[in-house]
């Protein structure tokens, strides 16, 4: 630890702190105000300790960690000056308090009205000094962040030069090879003048081209693996740059995707706000236009019948459109069913009927006037051929309806 003699400070700080946190913790049916002194002192105790547990030489961490300990010596004071007042309440708290006698009552009340105000003026003291411990922390953090990007140049500018040697290795090792590449060629020379001067060395020119011979075939495979270390040590420099060019990728690519999270986390809490907010507005004009509506006096509202078509919505339709067979099934193709809507053909070739929505009894065309009344109540159903709709359902995306068989005809459905 590299607090030196204000260890024992440090200490007498948590110590403080458990002895309060074991005290709010015996405390049965705590207030709200205690429980939430109680979690921030457990969460300041927490922190103290892991700073002592850091273990450093650098004299700016060392600095860093006694500016710690000055804000735990700090928090010493308040600290013991809340548990005197707890000892003066002792018999009315935690697992010190008794129960049975209105005495008793009357402290536990006392306890709960009066210092309520200490309690909240402990938390403020624990709550800014966790703030400037943690910012001291950050700061600390921050340094490491920033020796750790140096030691990565360094290390850039190490390879670099380790690139630049291999690449003078690599050349020389071409030189050589190319001097090898020769050798081939001057020991046939040697050869061609050893056959010249075979009347005289005619046994030593036996042996000199078994050796020769030997050398040729040495010299080629030298030269041979020669040229294969070249490929590979050419491989192995570009395998080693494309990693480290994927390693600073990969480095780039997180930077840029925590960047990216943190915007989109932003944005996507904006949004959320927003919608919520204009949702709650839709809601209450709803409301307002529902009051408006039912505001309206009943006298003033247009007689109309109640219309529902075979895809499953209801429409109010004018009375006086409605008295007349014609100009109800005009109104079905120009407004009902108009822009070429799903059943707009049925509706010309006559493949529906109407029914009343009491009794469903179909409504024909000549007893239409007797029957159609203000405030009347009739339904749709259309009649649709089987190889229309494969199954037994409606062919129309927006219906999707089990269809019902046609008396008296097999191969028509009715919905």
């Amino acid at each position: 630890m590299s607090f030196g003699y204000g260890v024992g400070d440090v200490f007498a700080t948590i110590h403080a702190i458990k002895r309060i946190v074991e005290e709010i913790q015996n405390y049965r049916d705590a207030p709200r105000h205690f429980q939430q002194l109680s979690a921030e002192l457990r969460l300041l105790q927490a922190t103290l300790q892991s700073v002592l547990d850091i273990q450093t030489v650098d004299h700016v961490e060392l600095e860093n960690l006694d500016r710690i300990r000055l804000i735990a010596i700090h928090c010493q004071q308040p600290l013991q000056a809340f548990i005197q007042k707890m000892k003066l309440r002792e018999p009315s708290l935690g697992h010190f308090r008794t129960s049975g006698t209105i005495r008793t009552v009357g402290r536990r009340l006392h306890w709960s009205l009066i210092d309520k105000k200490d309690v909240e003026g402990l938390r403020k003291v624990v709550v800014s000094e966790m703030v400037a411990i943690n910012i001291l922390l950050g700061v600390q953090q921050l340094r490491y962040l920033r020796v750790l990007a140096k030691d990565t140049s360094t290390f850039k500018e190490d390879a670099g030069a380790c690139f630049v040697n291999t690449e003078d290795i690599l050349a020389k090792s071409i030189k050589i090879l190319n001097n090898v590449e020769t050798l081939p060629r001057e020991i046939r020379d040697l050869q061609k003048l050893s056959i010249s001067n075979a009347s005289r060395q005619e046994e030593m020119y036996s042996y000199l081209a078994k050796f020769i011979g030997i050398m040729t075939g040495k010299a080629d495979m030298i030269l041979s693996h020669g040229k294969k270390a070249l490929e590979s040590a050419q491989k192995v420099r570009e395998q080693a740059a494309k990693t480290i060019l994927a390693v600073a990728s990969l480095t780039a690519n997180i930077k840029s995707l925590i960047i990216l999270l943190a915007a989109f986390s932003t944005t996507v809490l904006s949004k959320i706000a927003a919608n919520t907010r204009m949702l709650l507005d839709i809601h209450a004009n709803v409301k307002k236009i529902l009051r408006a509506i039912e505001a309206i006096p009943l006298h003033l509202t247009l007689d109309i019948v109640r219309f529902d078509d075979a895809l499953g919505d209801s429409w109010a339709l004018p009375y006086q459109a409605c008295t007349e067979w014609q100009t109800f099934k005009e109104m079905l193709q120009k407004v009902v069913f108009a822009n070429n809507r799903p059943g707009y053909n049925q509706v010309v070739r006559d493949r529906f009927f109407i029914m009343s929505a009491k009794d469903n009894t179909i409504i024909q065309t000549d007893a239409w006037n007797s029957f159609i009344k203000a405030g009347a109540h009739i339904l749709q159903s259309m009649i649709v051929s089987k190889t229309q709709s494969p199954g037994g359902f409606c062919p129309f995306p927006s219906c999707n309806e089990p269809l019902v068989g046609s008396e008296g005809s097999g191969d028509e459905y009715i919905w």
